[in-house]
């Protein structure tokens, strides 16, 4: 991505929760561009701003859609902050909708990431992310321990992000006033209103004007209830941005202003939901207006209007089923679609460094080639949970070899070698020989199963075999003969390129500990060793 489209990107991020229209048409724009330089990184730079543009306007099915895809890109790349953040979006787009155990899990992916990359800014609003979605599972005592923590943090800094901030105490107040502990409740309420007072911040003050009312309602405080609802209505009406999020809050304190009267101040905050809706095309968000208006009626005693409410709200609760099979079909064809491009970049990538990693004297790879490829293996493996499979191969006594017959010779020889696995590299997919160094030649293989790594090597051994070149030094055989180690497996979360060269280090010291001239297996599952003589292949 280039510098211009990462000056754009950025500033319409820090616009992101204020300007959707900035975040819809900069997001487009960079998906167009990097669609005509074919650069995916670009694209899911565009499409990571749509989601948020989207979020605002209320299209939520676009949200998950395009987070999702965006998600599915950084995944698979080193680029772990955008990886988180479209993770966390897509969480976001999750909540929004009422999946609630898919946000959880969403949140929770992304603070593994935070936590394995020691990202620890994130904690903080990952932890409350973690916390606002056990509650709205009703977990809420599992809630307040994440948020608490999250709190006791903040409060001790000196430098802190109040917006941040707010939400966490919020979203503690919120769980207290669910597990009807008022006073702890309003005692975060409080802490909240000394911040507002600084910031002098009008969303944050409706925010807690809503909570506010909540909490005064539920504990029969009619009279502070609806001082506070009034700053909450006046809040809404003067909203530029719609805020989705707060609509379940909304509806419930609705419904509790229809129970005890007060039908002026519920049919303003109905007209919002209906608003709200209508901005949207959620079934979700059309069933909470049509709640509001069917218990109005009822409770005004038009039971041909109720019905007719409640009605509409079957009706949608209806829709919302088939629209969520038809929603899930999308998701898995952009699943699909998010998988065939991270398997088209996968090979260019892996073109791009073949093409400029080719050893000088083999054409193999040279050892920079084989430690992108094998890095780049080893994460698709953790990932997607297939085994990567090494050849080590290793010329036996080449230095006797070139003490014999001269380095030119030498390399004559290593050429010869290197031409039977290029033979064998053209008509196998995911599999690239490299040159590691000297006369060790290092195979490696993605999704293979382990029998199919092993005839690998064996062509290998069989293919140096029939070359037949001369070595007096080989008393038995009289020719240039290689010793191999072979092992496939899953690696572990903590494995890395490192971890997987001392496994494979370790069978070619068997193999040659056996009389050179061998295949060593090491069976991962068993820790057990098997060994092939090549003069039986």
């Amino acid at each position: 991505m280039n510098k211009e489209m990462m000056r754009r990107f950025e500033y319409a991020h820090q616009k992101r929760n204020t300007d959707p229209n900035l975040c819809l048409t900069e997001g487009q724009a960079i998906v167009d561009e990097g669609k005509r330089l074919n650069d995916y990184d670009m694209i899911a730079h565009g499409e990571y701003l749509i989601s948020h543009g989207m979020f605002q306007i209320g299209h939520m099915n676009d949200v998950l859609k395009y987070s999702m895809s965006a998600a599915a890109f950084f995944e698979k790349s080193d680029n772990y902050i955008m990886h988180l953040r479209c993770t966390n979006m897509l969480g976001i787009g999750y909540s929004a909708k009422g999946q609630h155990t898919l946000s959880l899990q969403c949140y929770k992916e992304a603070y593994y990431v935070a936590k394995k990359r020691r990202m620890y800014k994130m904690y903080d609003l990952l932890e409350n992310n973690i916390g606002s979605e056990y509650a709205n599972l009703e977990a809420n005592e599992t809630a307040v321990r994440y948020l608490k923590k999250v709190y006791h943090r903040m409060k001790h800094r000196t430098n802190v992000d109040n917006t941040l901030y707010m939400v966490v105490l919020y979203n503690l107040a919120d769980c207290y006033a669910k597990l009807e502990e008022y006073e702890k409740a309003e005692y975060y309420l409080q802490v909240s209103d000394e911040i507002v007072k600084e910031t002098q911040d009008a969303n944050e003050r409706g925010m807690l004007a809503l909570l506010h009312a909540r909490v005064a309602y539920f504990t029969g405080r009619e009279e502070e209830g609806n001082r506070y609802a009034d700053e909450l209505n006046h809040f809404l009406q003067n909203m530029i941005i719609r805020n989705f999020e707060i609509l379940g809050d909304v509806e419930r304190i609705a419904l509790h202003q229809i129970s005890i009267g007060e039908f002026e101040r519920a049919n303003v905050l109905s007209d919002y939901l209906t608003e709200c809706a209508k901005m949207s095309e959620q079934s979700s968000h059309a069933a909470l207006a049509y709640r509001v208006h069917a218990y109005y009626y009822e409770k005004i005693d038009d039971k041909e209007k109720s019905i007719q409410y409640f009605r509409l709200l079957d009706e949608e609760m209806r829709r919302m089923t088939v629209q969520e099979r038809k929603f899930q079909l999308q998701l898995d064809q952009e699943r699909e679609k998010a998988n065939e491009r991270i398997a088209q970049l996968r090979n260019e990538m892996e073109k791009q460094v073949i093409f400029q990693s080719r050893d000088g004297l083999t054409g193999l790879l040279n050892r920079a080639g084989f430690s992108a490829i094998m890095n780049s293996y080893i994460e698709q493996a953790k990932t997607q949970q297939v085994p990567v499979g090494c050849i080590f191969i290793d010329v036996d006594h080449f230095k006797e070899y070139n003490d014999t017959y001269g380095h030119v010779n030498g390399d004559a020889c290593l050429e010869k070698i290197s031409d039977v696995c290029l033979k064998i590299e053209k008509h196998k997919e995911r599999l690239h020989f490299a040159r590691f160094g000297g006369d060790e030649i290092l195979g490696m293989m993605i999704g293979y199963r382990e029998k199919d790594v092993v005839q690998t090597a064996c062509e290998v051994a069989k293919g140096v075999k029939e070359l037949n070149i001369p070595h007096s030094f080989e008393k038995e055989t009289g020719r240039v003969s290689i010793s191999l180690g072979v092992i496939n497996q899953i690696p572990e979360d903590d494995m890395d390129l490192l971890g997987f060269m001392k496994c494979l280090d370790k069978t070619l010291y068997e193999s040659k500990a056996q009389g050179r001239n061998c295949i060593h297996v090491l069976h991962t599952e068993s820790g057990s060793y098997e060994c092939i003589e090549v003069e039986s292949l």
